[in-house]
Formats: C-alpha cells, structure tokens, sequence
C-alpha cells in the first residue's frame, strides 16, 4: 500500500480498469522516467481525469510485451525515447469500489 497503493488506485480510475468477465482482465504498461534527479509526468486529457499529473501508461496490445508496451506508451505520450533500465514486479491486484478493480 502507501505510494504504489495511490499509484495503483490513480491508473484503476484513470484506464477503466476492471474485469470485463469473470476470466479477462486489462493490462496496462508504463514508466517512471528520472533524469539528472528529476521526474517526468504527464498532464491527463482524457475527460474523467483531466489535468492530473501521472506516469506515463496505457493498455498493453494484445500479444505485445509489457516491456514493449512501456517504451511505446512513453513515446506516445512524451515523445521521448527511452531505455529499460529495470522493471518493478508485476501483480495483480484488486481494489473494491462500486467496481471491482484489477490491476
């Protein structure tokens, strides 16, 4: 929980996340981008979140890496071209609401 619990709860909100059916689930990839100790993050557009500050992210395509998926979103939503450096454990995980999500 803590901040990676605020992060989690920002993008299920931001990217609709939940199950569709019971065996389905979104998959959404991205990065956290530091240079000479500084963060870039991007101002939202779409309508339900606009003008929050977030990472970088999106939905992973169907069949595309999550490493993939991460490097192109931040060119998409940056214009920056980035470098894997390490990646942070992948997890599911549910937060309860109207909605369940998962993330």
């Amino acid at each position: 929980n803590g901040y990676m619990g605020d992060v989690i709860k920002v993008l299920a909100r931001l990217y609709d996340i939940k199950y569709i059916e019971e065996d389905i689930m979104i998959v959404i990839s991205g990065g956290v981008i530091v240079r000479d100790n500084k963060v870039l993050m991007v101002k939202e557009a779409q309508k339900k979140c606009y003008g929050q500050w977030n990472f970088p992210a999106g939905h992973v395509d169907e069949l595309e890496k999550i490493t993939d998926a991460a490097i192109r979103e931040i060119f998409e939503e940056t214009g920056c071209k980035v470098k894997l450096t390490g990646v942070l454990p992948i997890y599911p995980i549910e937060i309860f609401s109207d909605t369940k999500y998962v993330i």
